[in-house]
C-alpha cells in the first residue's frame, strides 16, 4: 500500500503534463493537486480507480499490439522486400488449426524454408476450389513450407461465425489453418482479386507475389530449394 501511495504522489506531481497528453482539463484532476488536504474519501477513492484504469490500459496493452501499431503506416511491400522483424512476433488470431490453437505467430513456421499466404474469402469460389490442392501441397512438401490462408476483415464481409461456420461445413479434411480478422497483411500486401498468394521465405524476404497458376509442386520445390524458378508477378 506504501508502494501504491508513493506512485500516487508521484502521478500528481506530473498531473500538469498529463493534462496536456491526455488533453483532459486540468480542472478534472485538481482535487489531486492537494493530496494532503482531500478529506473526502470517496472522492480519493474514485480518483485512484480513475487512474488506475487509465494507466492499465495503457499497460495492459500486448507487445503484439504495440508492434502492430508501430506497423500501420508501413508502405505496401513488393517482390524483393524484406517485411518488418516485429511482424514475426504479433499474434495472429486463427480458425481451422490442426492442434486447435486459436492464436499464432509467424514466427512458430520460422523453421520453414518457405512461407505462402493464401488469402480469401468464404464468397471466393476459385479460393475455395484450390483448397485440396493447396491442403495436400502444404502436405508434401514438410516440413519445408507452411501455407496459410489469410481472410482480411474489410473487403471480405466474412464474420468469425460465418467463417467458422464454412469450416464445421467442409466434406474433407483441410490442415491448413486460416488468420482471420486480419488487416495487417492486407496493409502490407493490398489486392484488389482474390485468391492472391504471397511467398516468403525464412529470411523474411517476399520472393513472389503470384495468382493460383503458379502454385505448382514443381514451382514451390524450386523456390524451396533455392533453385531458378521465374513466376508471373500478380498485380493486385
Amino acid at each position: 500500500m506504501k508502494l501504491f501511495y508513493s506512485y500516487m504522489r508521484r502521478l500528481f506531481a506530473y498531473i500538469p503534463n498529463l493534462s496536456k497528453v491526455t488533453r483532459i482539463p486540468t480542472t478534472i484532476f485538481s482535487p489531486a493537486t492537494k493530496w494532503h488536504t482531500l478529506v473526502n474519501v470517496r472522492q480519493a477513492f474514485l480518483l485512484q480507480v480513475f487512474c488506475f484504469i487509465l494507466f492499465s490500459d495503457v499497460h495492459a496493452q500486448s507487445a503484439g499490439e504495440r508492434a502492430e501499431a508501430g506497423l500501420s503506416e508501413i508502405r505496401h511491400l513488393q517482390v524483393g522486400d524484406t517485411i518488418p522483424y516485429a511482424l514475426w512476433q504479433i499474434p495472429l488470431h486463427v480458425v481451422n488449426h490442426p492442434d486447435g490453437k486459436d492464436t499464432i505467430t509467424l514466427n512458430d513456421y520460422r523453421d520453414r524454408k518457405l512461407i505462402i499466404l493464401d488469402f480469401w474469402a468464404t464468397w471466393c469460389g476459385s479460393c475455395i476450389k484450390s483448397f485440396p490442392k493447396m491442403d495436400s501441397l502444404n502436405t508434401r512438401l514438410q516440413p519445408d513450407l507452411q501455407i496459410l490462408l489469410v481472410n482480411s476483415i474489410t473487403g471480405t464481409g466474412d464474420t468469425n461465425t460465418k467463417i467458422k461456420a464454412f469450416f464445421d461445413k467442409l466434406d474433407y479434411t483441410l490442415s491448413i489453418p486460416s488468420v482471420i480478422n486480419d488487416s495487417l497483411f492486407k496493409k502490407l500486401f493490398p489486392r484488389k482479386l482474390i485468391p492472391h498468394y504471397v511467398w516468403i521465405d525464412n529470411n523474411g524476404k517476399v520472393k513472389a507475389i503470384t495468382a493460383s497458376k503458379e502454385l505448382t509442386f514443381e514451382n514451390i520445390e524450386r523456390m524451396i530449394h533455392n533453385e531458378n524458378v521465374t513466376l508471373t508477378t500478380k498485380e493486385y
